[in-house]
């Protein structure tokens, strides 16, 4: 089981509306919580999640906020589900993200926020390698 690849299967549409209800369920946000810190107190990692900052570890030294228009948050989603081969319409994908930006931003358990000290990146016009540049620039920063 610890072999099997779920990247594509975690990044399906309907999963995305399940984590989000799921993460409202405190034993599992706790149980996740317990688990993602004791992986991070291992080893240097990367965490990508919409508590991550806040929650998570809330002590880490590089913490970043990526946000877009809903637009292109929109554009984005749509083109990665078209390329998986998915039959969506751009209003239905917008419907799911508008759902889920909702349940996160207002469920009373680690609700979705930057992180007071989180370096934030509005990705609307910038492309990955813009992104990524942004980010080493940030970390590159603290380094001074």
């Amino acid at each position: 089981m610890g072999d099997v690849d779920v990247s594509e299967a975690i990044r399906e549409p309907h999963m995305d509306l399940f984590a989000s209800d799921v993460s409202k369920l405190d034993v599992v946000r706790n149980a996740m919580t317990s688990l993602q810190r004791k992986i991070g107190s291992q080893e240097p990692l990367v965490a990508e999640g919409r508590d991550m900052g806040t929650v998570v570890f809330p002590e880490a030294r590089h913490k970043f906020y990526l946000d877009a228009s809903l637009e292109v948050r929109v554009d984005r989603r749509f083109q990665e589900r078209k390329n998986r081969g998915e039959s969506i319409t751009r209003d239905e994908v917008r419907e799911d993200l508008i759902k889920r930006d909702q349940q996160d931003m207002n469920r009373s358990l680690a609700p979705l926020k930057p992180a007071a000290d989180a370096a934030i990146i509005d990705t609307t016009r910038l492309s990955l390698d813009q992104v990524i540049e942004k980010i080493l620039g940030k970390i590159e920063q603290k380094r001074d």
